[in-house]
């Protein structure tokens, strides 16, 4: 999921440290997202390439 949240250009914008525990582990919890005139801008440059937007 951080590379798909990443290739589509999204920003990291909360880690909520070992928030999660699995198996005797914790683990941090990532928060990712993007503002609209950002997304706008993504969408129309996939246009030419991609028919799906």
């Amino acid at each position: 999921m951080i590379a798909l949240a990443k290739k589509v250009s999204m920003q990291e914008e909360a880690r909520i440290r070992k928030v999660r525990y699995y198996n005797n582990i914790y683990y941090d919890s990532l928060k990712f997202g993007t503002i609209r005139s950002e997304w706008d801008e993504i969408k129309a440059n996939y246009r030419s390439v991609c028919r799906f937007f």
